[in-house]
């Protein structure tokens, strides 16, 4: 295991998703599109899809 001051990769927060009250069933699914994207970065049109998907997401929990 490395330092944690050492990166090695990427990481997340959820604070701004549990803010807008969004909970664990839509988290998994922004890490799905999150893991599509990475696995297929120049599928412009699966980007394309995701992205619809998401301002859906963020219309259903809007910023207080």
């Amino acid at each position: 295991q490395k330092p944690h001051m050492m990166t090695s990769g990427i990481r997340l927060g959820t604070p701004g998703m549990t803010t807008r009250g969004i909970k664990e069933p839509e988290a998994r699914k922004v890490a799905e599109w999150i893991s599509d994207i990475l696995r297929r970065p120049s599928d412009m049109r699966m980007r394309s899809a995701i992205r619809s998907q998401v301002l859906k997401l963020v219309k259903k929990f809007p910023i207080y």
